[in-house]
């Protein structure tokens, strides 16, 4: 059985987050999965924009804990430049990122799903 990964977070205008596969999914792992999905990247940071349609590592504070969590930028933000990975941008779909932008939260810019 597979499950899909859903959106823990939609901040309008700003990013739509996916959850990692460890603590945000319920799926059963086996250990080498969980080991694997435990590992963090290393941050490598280019000089590519975080404008709409973006795809970068989620972390925390330590520039290289980023793992398999990651946001898909509804908007553009400047401010996260040279400071996650980025590691794609959605090449087509930009109906589908309005539709996720207009989502209804519980509350503006907390969790959705």
């Amino acid at each position: 059985m597979v499950e899909l990964l859903c959106l823990l977070h939609v901040d309008k205008g700003f990013v739509a987050q996916v959850a990692d596969v460890v603590g945000g999914g319920t799926t059963p792992m086996n250990d080498e999965q969980i080991e694997e999905a435990e590992k963090t990247v290393v941050g490598k940071f280019s000089e590519v924009k975080h404008v709409r349609g973006i795809l970068s590592l989620g972390r925390y504070d330590d520039p290289n804990s980023a793992s398999s969590s990651f946001s898909i930028l509804l908007g553009d933000a400047p401010h996260l430049d040279g400071k996650y990975v980025v590691f794609g941008k959605v090449p087509q779909g930009d109906e589908t990122l309005r539709k996720v932008k207009e989502l209804p939260t519980r509350r503006e810019g907390i969790f959705v799903m």
